[in-house]
């Protein structure tokens, strides 16, 4: 009887002594597990790439290649589009023969934000019909007088891009079509877009010499 009473203390101690053991096992694999620290390239963010401040030339460089692609447009602008400038309805497009004619006058400014400008000079061709007051006449005349001469476009730097500040065409001479020749256009001939800007500001320049009495 005692013999029995100690087998049965002797297996509850060596159960005892097993559950403890593996409970102080299993706590230790998960302390273990939760202190593992991450690896290396999880813990370090990933590092975003900056640009730095363009440098002159590639300043420059945008710009050309902006000029560039005016050109290209230029070439596939639509030749039967009406425009209308009120009153008038007209059609009008534009070629730039001499690309490579292009004369960039590029300046440095004491600003942060327009730290650039410059002014684009190149030689034009313009066509234009002449002023229609009904849009029907202006769709289906096909009559352009040509205007060479020279554009201006200014531009400015700003916000880490070009913008385009506006545009000056000055015609060197006016021609219109005569039985497949270009010759001289004739003073009676009506008015056409060029013409309209030339008469609008010599209104002005009338009305602000009698303002002013120069």
């Amino acid at each position: 009887m005692n013999a029995a009473r100690w087998t049965r203390l002797a297996i509850l101690i060596a159960v005892s002594f097993a559950l403890g053991a593996c409970s102080t096992l299993g706590f230790h694999k998960k302390d273990k597990a939760a202190g593992t620290p991450p690896s290396a390239a999880a813990s370090v963010p990933s590092a975003e790439v900056v640009p730095g401040p363009m440098t002159k030339e590639q300043v420059a460089s945008e710009l050309r290649t902006l000029v560039t692609k005016e050109i290209a447009a230029a070439s596939r602008d639509d030749r039967n589009t009406v425009e209308r400038r009120r009153p008038y309805y007209f059609k009008q497009y534009a070629e730039y023969p001499a690309s490579d004619e292009v004369a960039i006058d590029f300046q440095e400014r004491d600003s942060r934000t327009t730290p650039y400008s410059a002014e684009v000079n190149l030689p034009k061709v313009r066509y234009a019909t002449r002023l229609h007051r009904v849009r029907e006449e202006a769709a289906t005349d096909q009559n352009f007088l040509r205007d060479t001469g020279n554009e201006t476009i200014s531009f400015e730097f700003r916000n880490g891009r070009w913008v385009r500040l506006g545009s000056l065409f000055h015609a060197e001479k006016v021609e219109e079509n005569v039985n497949g020749e270009w010759l001289p256009v004739r003073e009676e001939v009506k008015r056409t877009v060029a013409a309209e800007e030339q008469n609008s500001e010599g209104w002005f320049g009338r009305t602000w010499s009698a303002i002013t009495g120069r």
